[in-house]
């Protein structure tokens, strides 16, 4: 008899577990092999005042489309999506904390922006968000020292997700500091 095992998010699984994870997927309310990916943060920008030019990034790394309806953030700034709005695959939006402290910072911006709460903390702090139910997608932590890269402090570049959507988003290895492109992730398969 051939045994067979497959790595399947993060761990060995024997086939006859593939039906219950793919309904495990199915169940965190985005369909199986979708990603919800934070992959720009865009935290303590060169612009003066308070931080206008901040934004996050989301990204769809996954074939099929989101709904992004209910997800709320949890911890962080505060955003919650109305009923209807829709990631389609290989897309990003962008999330800012001021619509016009954003614009004029990046003029040449043409895609979704949807604005959040509160601001994010220069410092560093945890990102959340969950989904309709409050079950959270994911967390992450960005800080301003130790292994972060120091260029997205004050420096004018954002932290950015490296390439491939294999990368940990808890990790501060999985970033790199590098000029802003609000809406424009390079992990997306060509």
């Amino acid at each position: 008899m051939l045994r067979h095992t497959h790595h399947v998010l993060g761990f060995n699984a024997r086939p006859t577990l593939l039906p219950l994870i793919i309904i495990l997927a199915l169940a965190s309310g985005h369909p199986a092999g979708a990603a919800l990916l934070l992959t720009e943060i865009h935290y303590n920008g060169p612009t003066a005042g308070s931080d206008p030019d901040e934004f996050l990034e989301l990204s769809n790394n996954g074939p099929a489309q989101l709904s992004l309806s209910g997800h709320r953030f949890t911890s962080g700034v505060a955003l919650a999506f109305a009923a209807g709005v829709e990631l389609p695959a290989w897309q990003s939006i962008v999330l800012v904390r001021d619509k016009h402290g954003f614009s004029d910072s990046f003029p040449a911006f043409t895609g979704r922006l949807f604005e959040f709460g509160g601001a994010l903390s220069n410092s560093g702090e945890t990102l959340t968000l969950s989904n309709s139910t409050g079950t959270p997608l994911w967390s992450v932590h960005y800080d301003d020292g130790g292994a972060w890269p120091a260029s997205a402090d004050g420096g004018g570049s954002s932290l950015q997700l490296l390439p491939g959507g294999v990368a940990d988003p808890g990790d501060a290895g999985s970033w790199f500091g590098g000029t802003p492109t609000p809406g424009i992730w390079d992990g997306f398969p060509i």
